[in-house]
């Protein structure tokens, strides 16, 4: 489910079985999108996403009044680009969320060249992704 997009667009992406799955495109001038507030169990967020040459991703967190939560600004965000497999979302202080758990937050994403299929909050069992 949607709440606000800014220069993005849904499309469709057929495999070779064909089937077929739905993203949210970021074009390279860049778009955003933001979902309504959820509440979530874990301590990490990660992303199912294709990044094009150039592009990327950033996650900004804010309350359900739409403040940004801080720490978790867009410019904290470590930008997710290239060729990465379920990558786990950084700011640059971590990539820990678990002191917003049971809260309601807004997710914006920001991206630009870049398809978001989905998003997930887990249990990441490390200390620090630098370490493993």
């Amino acid at each position: 489910m949607l709440d606000q997009m800014w220069g993005v667009v849904s499309r469709m992406h057929p495999d070779v079985k064909g089937d077929s799955r739905r993203s949210i495109y970021g074009p390279p001038a860049g778009g955003e999108l933001s979902v309504p507030p959820v509440r979530f169990d874990g301590n990490a967020l990660r992303l199912d996403c294709a990044i094009g040459a150039g592009g990327f991703i950033r996650v900004e967190l804010e309350d359900s009044g739409g403040l940004v939560v801080p720490g978790y600004h867009r410019e904290d965000c470590l930008e997710i680009s290239g060729s990465q497999v379920d990558p786990v979302v950084q700011w640059s202080h971590g990539f820990a969320v678990d002191s917003l758990v049971g809260r309601l937050i807004r997710l914006r994403f920001i991206l630009r060249n870049a398809d978001l299929y989905g998003f997930q909050f887990f249990h990441f069992a490390g200390h620090s992704l630098s370490e493993s």
